[in-house]
């Protein structure tokens, strides 16, 4: 579970109960801090191997990999601990992908101006989780921040590549409304 505010946990999913009945809360997945308002951003379900990477992605087109090994186990419901900080060089995670294939997956990046690239990220080292630093991902325009990411697969690009463009011109209809708004 990736938080807003870059923190994460991380446990085996056999410590989710299993919710039988509709007059339940759920269970509880982790503590998030009330008074920074964090919130879970992303929720990743995996099969760990050695390979596994976590890639966090920042609005200012920074990053930090590490294996997700290298991610301490917790216990279910306890508090995340720090992976990527918010911080005026980095920017703020928006972003975070889990990669079990780097030489097979790419990944997609959506900025706020519906510009889309496509970034191989086996060339970025990994670090460890507590590591401060980030790296820079992509060059962004004046003015410019990372919307969203995603994984794809290299074999699927062809098919991804309408649903791309069905996306950035929705988010540039959204840019040019919000212009009108102001206006």
């Amino acid at each position: 579970i990736l938080t807003n505010e870059g923190r994460i946990i991380k446990y085996p999913t056999s410590e989710i109960n299993i919710i039988q009945g509709g007059n339940t809360k759920g269970t509880k997945s982790t503590i998030l801090n009330e008074k920074i308002k964090e919130y879970v951003m992303k929720l990743f379900i995996f099969d760990e191997t050695n390979e596994t990477v976590l890639l966090g992605v920042s609005n200012n087109g920074r990053a930090k990999k590490t294996y997700t090994k290298n991610i301490t186990d917790k216990k279910r419901a306890q508090s995340p601990m720090l992976f990527f900080n918010n911080n005026e060089i980095n920017g703020k995670i928006v972003s975070g992908e889990v990669f079990k294939d780097e030489e097979n997956e790419v990944l997609m990046i959506l900025t706020e101006k519906a510009d889309v690239s496509l970034l191989k990220i086996n060339k970025f080292n990994k670090v460890s989780r507590a590591a401060k630093g980030s790296v820079g991902l992509l060059n962004l325009g004046k003015n410019e921040k990372i919307k969203l990411t995603r994984v794809i697969e290299l074999q699927q690009l062809s098919e991804t590549q309408a649903q791309i463009l069905v996306e950035a011109k929705r988010i540039e209809d959204d840019l040019i409304n919000n212009e009108e708004f102001d206006e």
